[in-house]
């Protein structure tokens, strides 16, 4: 599948003619249209493509009026190029049916937010590949309003890889390549990219590094030679073939004429073979300028080479030297740039990174100056042998947090007492086991810092509803945190502590605008989350201010987005009460499962849910995607009291799985007539009866990033929206456009969510850690859904959710001496 986005244009009229009407040849006159198979209008009155070109002429030619009628304000700018025409062919192996081509015509409408407009379809026979062609009419036949034209070649690109991934062969391997450079931020169809990376960390592992350079450069400099070659012979064929077409009709023009004398022909032919020798002779200097060009390219490669040798003969004779800057590159902001999401690096690491964002003529001098770099620390040697290094910033930091956490834990204060906590208990309404018990004296003992470690579904909350009462009973302040507003309205809600965000709080602290006293109780929700430097930040105010901290979380569950696992640290190091009982789940198999994935034995937990034919296997992700959907919708009809979630671990899984929810509502009528709205994400419709998530905390309008509601009503930019906790919001979209569809979410979305039912959509991007929480969201029932497409086998979806990926510190390895 191929989409091909022509330019835009003037008249419906003169695109229908060209596409109707057969190509002009010496014997076609260009007034049949045997080369149209058939023909398709939509939201269009008429089925007949004439009709249909004067249709969408006149709307073209009425947007004032529609725009009026409809209450759209008027930009008096006319609409020059209404026309916007685009095709999509098959491969000749595929066979699509009619069928198959309207759909795609239709899903790749939809794409580009087209489907109301008016637009015709036809598909031509005249190649041996399936092909149609579509045009659109740009503006929408109800408002007037022209619908923008921006980049929708690389969207096209996109949906055609999905559309052969879901039919189970790939045609277009470049665009595959070209679309994952995409993704990493890397231009497609760099010549620096197409070379494997390993390639480089080998030839730094051999010290061959620049041999390598020099390679990549020369091949660099001979794609561009091969470039000139391709356009070159093509040019002469399009010369030739010019030629050749100017001779017929100057032939073809005399005989209309009525001349037919052999003089006037042999003439004409005379002087045809005349340009014929003088074109010759053109090309062939050409090609003799470009035979130069790679003599002159040989010679300098010969250079190159001798001159690389011999620098680093000079060197090497001298013992080498280091430079601390090269040109652009700061040795400083690498090793920022490498430690911002994990503590510590390898050489590897770098010559990846180096390689990814440096031209490779810098590259050896690059390694050398971060290697020497005065922030650059090697901190030991992991498992598998290999240096570990750290910013020297990150690594003091780590340490200070560290020396806090142990000033803290050795503190002897805010204790509660045993009388207190009798009574606390005595009136508890829920009786709390032997291991709640235990961690509740563990949190009110006199130490400064307390870590609790709990597994999904423990029964966390209850136990600090009751620590909670404790501690106000001794007259202390019971405060709430958590990196994500959802977990810290579950905080507030099922322990009745009063809970904010972890970045509102630091963020006050920092400004002076709120402080902490020694009467504090600070409770850190999903600490297993939180990287080093805020970890840091918050130890350093507590300790400064004598607050008592406790952390709640689990290493095992996902892992911190920034650099470091603070949590793990801590608890390793000054251990930490450990909840092991798991509640949420009401099957006793699914909370032995839960325990499993606590513990790494991901496998066997899977083996528990297969057994129970809630692990579905499919061979394309579409039929993964839609058989999901089907139980989704079956389950939710059939209890619409309970709670429903589905999970994935991929934005745009998430997003074509919302659609699919909601195109299923639609059909059924459950929701209203959308509207279009332009919103963080890009553009979204959202209609009366949609669900919806808000994806950005607001102070004002008091939502936090993960909170739910169902749209009531929408009048142009203005949303009501009733929250799941009942409070109603009328949202003006341009000044909060931080909104989704709510049907699905993203795996660490739901961290911290308990639903009836959960459905997973698995991904080749998991590791244990995703898979962990993504398995453990439900009271009663989850199904895995995967596809071979995405998954080789069953085998290869163990090993993907087995995956660990846990997060280090900079004090996690043993130091021993620096092989650089």
């Amino acid at each position: 599948m191929t989409p091909v986005v022509t330019k835009l244009g003037r008249s419906f009229k003169g695109a229908f003619a060209y596409y109707l009407n057969d190509k002009r040849g010496p014997d076609s006159d260009g007034t049949t249209d045997t080369r149209v198979a058939w023909t398709e209008t939509i939201n269009l009155t008429t089925a007949d493509v004439k009709n249909a070109a004067r249709v969408m002429a006149g709307t073209a030619t009425s947007t004032a009026a529609l725009k009026k009628a409809a209450g759209v304000k008027a930009t008096g700018r006319k609409l020059e190029q209404p026309v916007y025409a685009y095709s999509l062919s098959w491969h000749p192996d595929e066979r699509p049916t009619k069928e198959d081509q309207l759909e795609a015509a239709r899903a790749t409408l939809a794409l580009q937010g087209l489907e109301e407009h008016q637009a015709v379809i036809l598909a031509h026979t005249d190649t041996h590949h399936a092909h149609v062609h579509i045009v659109v009419n740009r503006v929408h036949p109800t408002t007037g309003v022209a619908a923008k034209h921006g980049n929708t070649k690389l969207a096209l690109s996109r949906w055609a890889q999905a559309y052969e991934k879901s039919r189970g062969r790939i045609f277009c391997k470049a665009r595959v390549e070209n679309n994952a450079r995409r993704d990493e931020r890397i231009a497609a169809n760099d010549p620096r990219a197409a070379r494997p990376v390993f390639e480089f960390d080998r030839a730094t592992s051999n010290d061959n590094l620049t041999t390598v350079m020099a390679a990549s450069v020369e091949k660099q400099q001979d794609a561009h030679l091969y470039a000139m070659d391709r356009a070159l012979r093509a040019s002469h064929v399009r010369q030739w073939r010019a030629h050749e077409r100017f001779y017929d009709e100057a032939v073809r023009s005399l005989r209309a004429a009525g001349i037919r004398t052999l003089a006037a022909i042999a003439g004409l032919r005379a002087d045809f073979l005349s340009r014929c020798a003088q074109l010759r002779a053109s090309q062939a200097r050409q090609r003799e300028e470009q035979r130069t060009a790679w003599r002159r390219r040989s010679n300098e490669r010969q250079t190159n080479r001798a001159r690389f040798d011999g620098r680093d003969a000079r060197r090497a004779a001298k013992g080498g030297s280091r430079r601390t800057i090269i040109g652009a590159v700061d040795p400083a902001a690498i090793i920022a740039r490498l430690t911002e999401q994990t503590s510590t690096f390898t050489r590897g690491d770098l010559v990846r990174h180096l390689w990814k964002h440096h031209p490779p003529d810098v590259l050896r001098q690059a390694i050398a100056a971060v290697m020497a770099s005065a922030e650059l620390v090697h901190v030991g040697t992991d498992p598998n042998e290999r240096a570990r290094y750290t910013a020297r910033d990150l690594h003091a930091l780590e340490r200070q947090m560290v020396a806090d956490a142990q000033a803290m834990h050795e503190a002897g204060r805010q204790a509660v007492s045993p009388a207190l906590l009798a009574m606390a208990l005595r009136d508890s309404p829920i009786t709390l086991s032997a291991e709640q018990d235990a961690a509740l004296r563990h949190v009110t003992g006199p130490e400064g810092l307390a870590a609790v470690v709990g597994f999904a579904g423990a029964g966390k909350s209850t136990l600090f509803s009751v620590a909670r009462a404790a501690f106000e009973a001794q007259g202390y302040r019971v405060r709430g945190a958590a990196l994500s507003g959802v977990a810290a309205d579950s905080l507030a809600h099922g322990a009745g502590i009063e809970s904010q965000t972890l970045h509102s709080l630091l963020y006050a602290l920092d400004k002076g605008r709120d402080r902490l006293t020694d009467r504090d109780i600070l409770v850190l929700d999903e600490a297993g989350m939180i990287g080093s430097r805020l970890m840091a930040r918050l130890l350093k105010h507590a300790r400064a201010a004598g607050a008592k901290v406790i952390l709640v979380g689990d290493p095992e569950q996902l892992q911190a987005i920034e650099a470091g696992a603070a949590f793990r640290a801590i608890v390793e190091r000054y251990g930490a009460a450990r909840l092991k009982e798991v509640r949420r789940q009401r099957e006793a198999w699914q909370r032995a499962a839960t325990a499993e994935l606590a513990t790494a034995q991901t496998a066997d937990a899977l083996d528990r849910y297969e057994r129970e034919g809630m692990v579905h296997a499919h061979a394309t992700h579409a039929d993964a995607m839609k058989a999901l959907i089907g139980r989704w919708n079956e389950a939710r009809r059939a209890a619409p009291h309970q709670s429903h979630i589905i999970l994935a671990y991929t934005r745009a899984d998430v997003r074509a799985l919302n659609d699919r929810a909601r195109a299923i509502r639609r059909a059924a009528h459950e929701i209203g007539i959308g509207q279009k709205v332009e919103t963080a994400q890009g553009v979204r419709e959202f209609a009366p009866g949609d669900r919806i998530y808000f994806l950005k905390n607001d102070r004002d309008l008091n939502v936090r990033n993960g909170s739910l509601g169902t749209v009531e009503r929408i009048a142009g930019d203005y949303l009501t929206v009733r929250l799941d906790d009942g409070r109603s919001l009328a949202i003006d979209v341009t000044l909060y456009p931080h909104l989704d569809h709510g049907y699905a979410a993203t795996v660490h979305k739901s961290q911290g969510v308990t639903v009836d039912r959960a459905y997973l959509f698995a991904s080749r991007y998991m590791d244990r850690h995703a898979a962990y929480v993504g398995m453990t969201r439900h009271r009663n029932r989850l199904d895995v859904y995967w596809s071979a497409d995405e998954i080789p086998d069953r085998a290869g979806l163990a090993r993907i959710f087995g995956r660990d990926r846990a997060k280090d510190t900079s004090m996690d390895y043993e130091p021993s001496p620096a092989p650089f």
